[in-house]
């Protein structure tokens, strides 16, 4: 009997402390990731995955402007929540239920060159790349991209 109430301890232990450190992990990777994609700073201050309720949670998402401009915020979003349908990600489509994007601030910045901060990110860039190659050069195969149906699209705006 004392066995069991241990070993029954030790697995709720266990999955609280994963599901904690799942979210803690996840913030990160996000973090590094957009960091790297967009050449620009991004710092989020809280992330929550819910497995059981399907829904996302970010908030503080901050995006500083790349190397050549200001220290300033590139774009401001305390606020993002999606509720997903967990079954259609098993189907390879990605259904997104409800979205809520809160946009506090987006900050378009020239530099002394007179380029735009968004032109200067690095996924921007790669667009630009794409286009510039003559037709015989560019990669053919699709990028594999999953289907994507919106339901509910909330978005605030705040200061541009």
């Amino acid at each position: 009997m004392k066995r069991t109430i241990t070993i029954l301890g030790i697995l709720f232990i266990v999955i609280f402390t994963g599901s904690i450190l799942k979210d803690q992990l996840i913030k990160s990777v996000i973090t590094v990731v957009a960091t790297q994609v967009t050449g620009a700073p991004v710092h989020i201050d809280g992330f929550s995955l819910g497995v059981f309720n399907q829904s996302v949670r970010i908030s503080g998402f901050k995006m500083y402007n790349p190397k050549g401009f200001s220290r300033s915020i590139l774009v401001d979003l305390p606020k993002i929540n999606v509720k997903y349908d967990l079954g259609a990600l098993f189907k390879k489509k990605l259904h997104l239920i409800n979205v809520e994007i809160n946009i506090k601030e987006i900050g378009l910045e020239k530099n002394r060159k007179g380029k735009l901060n968004v032109d200067e990110l690095k996924v921007a860039k790669q667009g630009e790349n794409q286009e510039s190659k003559p037709e015989s050069k560019r990669k053919t195969r699709p990028a594999g991209q999953m289907p994507m149906q919106l339901d509910l699209l909330s978005l605030e705006m705040g200061e541009l």
